[in-house]
């Protein structure tokens, strides 16, 4: 079973949008063209700003295209936790939430089927029944931040004790989703565009988007909707990229639920229509996610390993994975977002550190930086507010996932390079060379061809290590990721690795 797709882009083809061909002067330019740039678009055109959407690749291609899309109020890190920062916390992100929860149910009702949005409860549970005690505790914070919880069995036969039972979460299909909410922006006159990279901005009174092919765009104000946005290196240290691992199974009944459990790193479960099901075929698939790791840091066994580990998880519910993927994950210091400017002074907003919440929180973010391009402000943007470094409980995870770049510098000029030749590489081999005193990221495909690039990733110089599940060459350093002709695939980088000739 190789690394696929996912299963969201089974269905028909998405509207393809043109490249931009020519300069552009507007009010918002929007970066990214996945959940969170797509709905801020459709937003600010429909309250009468010029807009427009630029996309490095296709609409929907990136992370959402990845997402296991469940739509939930309840966030990775539990109530409880935010409760004992502050009880305003707590029901901030909860009522913040709720309020992203409706309105991807109104704006669900614009796409074809309603891009598969179905409200379902969702359970967080454990395979442990000592944590029955947690668990409770956990229920009983959540429902003084406001959600509506209860206490009881279930319906999992690998969980063990009670669980938490939250009402009115919801699920729906990412990519239908986006493309439908694409075609609505565009309805509303915002400009949507692809095969768009930017590879420069530039600050002033007004901000100028240099595009790869040439065009360029000056705009008011610039939305980063890139999950690692391009700014500057200071913010990075705020963020942290994770591969997060996905396999789906034929499933003959839907769960009509979707499942957390507790373990570290956690799984994730539920359920979908069978995209093109026949007579007699299976109508639904299990979807089960899991196996974080950070990005460029080869897990137990590798990536094969942890896909591995996904299988066998899945088996526990009776059935057989055919597909599998994997995604990028953003992770903060303190379990929030960070939305809005990255600094004062700048006409910039970020929208990044969602975790595993990309819908709900990426929803969230596009009403925030909305709400302050109109003028408005949200309610509960202070609590997600970019600037922010968090509390002092957020020093040490800062220091934990930043000592990654030096010591990863240390051990590039120590070691490094593999002492083979590149023409001891086997097929579907990958590995670091010395090659005339420069160090090379080399790939032999399945018809023998290599395929070499710079190994030093051109965010900050750190050396790539080859993905061999995804084919990719990524870097343990800041989460950059590469396809093995050097084209970027995950920021924060922006410049593709340089090809090289052996």
């Amino acid at each position: 079973m190789q690394a696929t797709s996912s299963i969201w882009t089974q269905g028909a083809p998405a509207p393809r949008y043109s490249r931009l061909d020519s300069d552009r002067e507007v009010d918002v330019a929007i970066v990214g063209g996945g959940l969170t740039g797509i709905t801020a678009a459709l937003l600010l055109a429909q309250a009468g700003k010029r807009v427009v959407v630029l996309e490095g690749r296709r609409i929907g291609s990136g992370v959402s295209e990845r997402s296991t899309a469940h739509v939930t109020e309840a966030v990775d890190t539990r109530y409880g936790e935010f409760e004992s920062r502050d009880p305003k916390l707590a029901k901030a992100v909860r009522e913040s939430s709720r309020g992203a929860i409706e309105l991807i149910a109104r704006l669900a009702e614009q796409c074809e089927e309603n891009a598969g949005f179905r409200r379902v409860p969702g359970y967080l549970f454990s395979e442990d029944a000592s944590e029955t005690d947690a668990l409770r505790s956990e229920a009983a914070a959540a429902r003084r931040a406001g959600a509506t919880v209860e206490i009881g069995e279930v319906p999992l036969p690998i969980a063990r004790g009670v669980g938490v039972r939250f009402e009115g979460q919801a699920e729906l299909d990412p990519v239908a989703y986006v493309a439908g909410l694409a075609q609505a922006a565009q309805r509303a006159s915002a400009q949507v565009f692809e095969e768009s990279l930017v590879v420069g901005l530039a600050s002033g009174d007004r901000v100028r988007l240099e595009l790869e092919h040439g065009p360029s765009v000056t705009a008011a104000d610039v939305i980063l909707a890139t999950h690692a946005p391009f700014t500057k290196a200071t913010f990075q240290t705020k963020i942290s990229q994770y591969r997060s691992y996905v396999v789906a199974a034929p499933l003959g009944k839907p769960l009509d639920a979707l499942f957390w459990d507790t373990a570290d790193p956690y799984h994730y479960v539920r359920s979908a229509r069978s995209a093109g099901t026949q007579s007699g075929s299976p109508s639904s698939v299990l979807i089960v996610g899991g196996e974080d790791h950070k990005t460029g840091h080869e897990p137990e066994g590798g990536t094969e390993g942890a896909f591995e580990r996904m299988v066998a998880y899945a088996r526990r519910f009776g059935v057989e994975p055919s597909e599998r993927w994997s995604a990028q994950v953003v992770e903060s210091l303190d379990g929030l977002p960070y939305i809005g400017k990255p600094t004062e002074s700048e006409p910039v907003h970020v929208a990044t550190g969602y975790g595993g919440n990309g819908v709900t929180f990426g929803t969230l973010a596009a009403m925030i930086l909305c709400d302050d391009l109109l003028g408005n402000t949200h309610p509960h943007a202070h609590w997600y507010r970019a600037t922010r470094f968090g509390s002092a409980a957020s020093v040490p995870p800062l220091l934990k996932e930043n000592v990654d770049f030096p010591l990863q510098l240390l051990r590039d000029r120590l070691h490094g390079a593999s002492p083979r030749s590149a023409a001891e590489l086997r097929e579907g081999e990958a590995a670091v060379l010395q090659v005339d005193g420069e160090k090379l990221a080399v790939y032999r495909d399945s018809t023998g061809q290599l395929h070499a690039v710079s190994a030093l990733c051109t965010h900050l110089g750190c050396q790539v290590a080859f993905n061999p599940s995804e084919r990719s060459w990524d870097c343990p350093c800041h989460g950059s990721r590469f396809s093995i002709e050097g084209a970027v695939l995950d920021g924060p980088a922006k410049k593709r690795l340089a090809k090289r000739l052996l």
